[in-house]
């Protein structure tokens, strides 16, 4: 059976999300930390980290220049 594109998103959001907080904890920074440097909001880390949102690629790039 194949995987259709939500399944294949999800899960895809999921490793981000992993790699995200992984990459974080490892400098030692909070979501309140990350969500100084970026102006993203700490609900919006925090889902990200969970897999739950998709961010775009303005929000990765401004996660990548702070972590």
């Amino acid at each position: 059976m194949r995987e259709g594109p939500a399944r294949g998103s999800d899960a895809a959001a999921a490793r981000l999300g992993a790699r995200l907080r992984l990459s974080r904890r490892r400098l030692g920074l909070t979501q309140e930390a990350v969500s100084d440097r970026t102006g993203l909001s700490k609900s919006f880390l925090s889902q990200l980290e969970a897999g739950l949102a998709n961010p775009t690629l303005d929000s990765l790039h401004r996660i990548a220049e702070a972590v």
